[in-house]
């Protein structure tokens, strides 16, 4: 696994549905903790510094 540390992040000041602002508040506050990182193929595991899968992104190729 990898390291990777995330400094301090910008977002725009634009509100959005409550919802949706949740979401984006929810998905900050996970990315400010981790610590680690693992890419295998097109899934990007971002963990925390307690070793649990904190974020799972996985890439989606477009046919157009």
């Amino acid at each position: 696994a990898g390291e990777l540390r995330v400094g301090a992040l910008a977002t725009t000041r634009r509100l959005g549905p409550p919802d949706a602002m949740q979401r984006e508040k929810r998905f900050l506050d996970l990315l400010a903790r981790v610590e680690a990182c693992e890419l295998t193929g097109t899934r990007l595991v971002l963990r925390d510094r307690d070793g649990a899968g904190a974020l799972v992104l996985e890439a989606r190729l477009r046919r157009d």
